[in-house]
This record gives C-alpha cells, structure tokens and sequence, in this order.
C-alpha cells in the first residue's frame, strides 16, 4: 500500500481499521483494565472518525477510577490546556502518580513522535501511552516498577545527542533507538499488535 509507507499522509479511518484493534496484554495491567485499553482504542478511533474527520484525539484514563476525559486535536497533535479542558484538569488533580494512561492516535502510520515520548518520561502521572494510527495498529509504552525518571530522562538525552541533537531528530529512529535501550535498561514496557 503506498499511503501506509507516507508517514506524514492523513489516513481516513475505517470501520475495518477500528475492527482490527485487538486487546494487548500489558504487564502492569490487570486483564480487566487489559480488555478496556482496547475497548478504549475502538473508541479513540470512533470518535475520531465520526466527530473529528480522523484527526488526533486524546483519551485520558485514570487506570484504577475508570474516570476519562477527551481532547480533540488536529491533524498533527492533540494539545492539552488544563485551563480548557476542565474534565482533563479534574482527572489529573484527582490522580496519583502513574495512575493515568494517554491513548491517542496518530491520523499517519507514524508510531510515537519525539514529543510523545518526552511528554511521556517526563509526566508522573502518567503510566502508559499508547499511539493507535488511523490503519488500527497499536503502539504502547508503559513504565514499570523498575522505572526511575532520573535515569529515563538522561538516556532520553543521551539519544538525542548520539542522533544529532533535536534539529535532526526524525521520530521514527529517535523512537526505535531510545525504547530499544530503555527497555533494556529497565523502567519501560513496549508492547505493539503488529
């Protein structure tokens, strides 16, 4: 398919890519909060397509109070205002720390970008991110009880800087490059459907 090999292309969703989502087993879940992650990503797409023209949303989901909230984006990022988005700010005030998941989708094949992962270590509220694209493929990354921010964030420079600092980062080498180490090094889960 030449649209999936464009990464920057805004791919329309279909009801087949939303049918193609299948559960993931991540190991910091239970397999309740298993089978509602990926009842949460049909419904990410869903609303995308039907009340977004398949543009970037945002679901927040608090993992042990089952509170969500929804921002919609644009066709390259889902910008999050806590002055806005009053739903989002009382999830996040009610949180504790690696309560929350961030479930998006990418409108491209793309998996996680640069700032993806940034806005990712660098939360603690935050306990996993995941990137569906418009095709129905799932990405997720999640922290673990071996994650520690410190040591996360220095190999998240360290990429940088062995890659050629962020002016030259594409998010794509950026992102294989910094979970394969991050993974191995300890603190962080990758899962994916593919």
């Amino acid at each position: 398919m030449l649209a999936s090999k464009n990464r920057n292309k805004k791919i329309c969703i279909t009801n087949t890519a939303i049918e193609k989502i299948s559960k993931i087993q991540v190991n910091e879940l239970t397999d309740e909060q298993n089978s509602k992650l990926c009842k949460l990503h049909k419904k990410l797409l869903r609303k995308s397509k039907e009340e977004n023209d398949s543009n970037e949303v945002l679901i927040a989901w608090n993992l042990y109070t089952g509170e969500t909230a929804i921002v919609y984006g644009d066709r390259k990022s889902v910008i999050i205002d806590l002055l806005i988005d009053v739903d989002m700010a009382v999830l996040r005030s009610n949180a504790f720390d690696y309560e929350i998941a961030y479930l998006h989708n990418h409108p491209s094949t793309s998996k996680f970008s640069y700032t993806d992962i940034y806005t990712f270590i660098d939360d603690n509220k935050l306990r996993l991110m995941s990137v569906v694209t418009n095709q129905g493929e799932v990405y997720i990354i999640s922290k673990n009880e071996k994650y520690e921010r410190k040591s996360v964030v220095a190999l998240f420079n360290e990429t940088v800087l062995k890659l050629g600092g962020v002016g030259v980062l594409i998010d794509e080498t950026f992102f294989e490059t910094f979970v394969k180490q991050a993974v191995k090094q300890g603190g962080l889960d990758y899962e994916t459907s593919r």
